[in-house]
């Protein structure tokens, strides 16, 4: 699997590595491990610099949906997403749309950039 994950509990964080493809039943994997973890308000480090998908608008919008809809159920923490530059614009507008206001969502170009921010920032509320 191109699209792995490690839940740290002391640290109250989640951080996940996309390398190469990943796809839609990835996403939905990762999304139930950590409803099931019970672990939204962790911190999130979603690292996808170093990958590709080839998740369709459909599946992102079906993503976006449950999303919010687990957001809606439980307190849910902060998100740092790293991309390329390349990947920066077009996939900014669909994170954007499928943030929360209740969230702090941040897209960023640089890995330890990502990490400050997040680490600087409290879990979910």
């Amino acid at each position: 699997m191109a699209f792995d994950w490690v839940i740290d509990s002391k640290e109250k964080q989640i951080t996940v590595c996309a390398e190469d493809e990943f796809t839609f039943a990835d996403v939905v994997s990762y999304l139930d491990a950590i409803a099931g973890a019970n672990v939204l308000a962790y911190r999130q480090l979603l690292d996808f610099s170093k990958a590709l998908t080839k998740i369709t608008p459909g599946q992102a919008i079906e993503l976006g949906v449950r999303m919010r809809m687990q957001n809606g159920e439980a307190m849910t923490g902060p998100v740092a997403i790293v991309l390329t530059e390349d990947q920066f614009e077009p996939l900014a507008r669909l994170l954007g749309i499928m943030a929360t206001a209740d969230r702090p969502m941040r897209l960023f170009t640089q890995l330890e950039t990502a990490k400050r921010w997040l680490a600087s920032a409290p879990t979910g509320h």
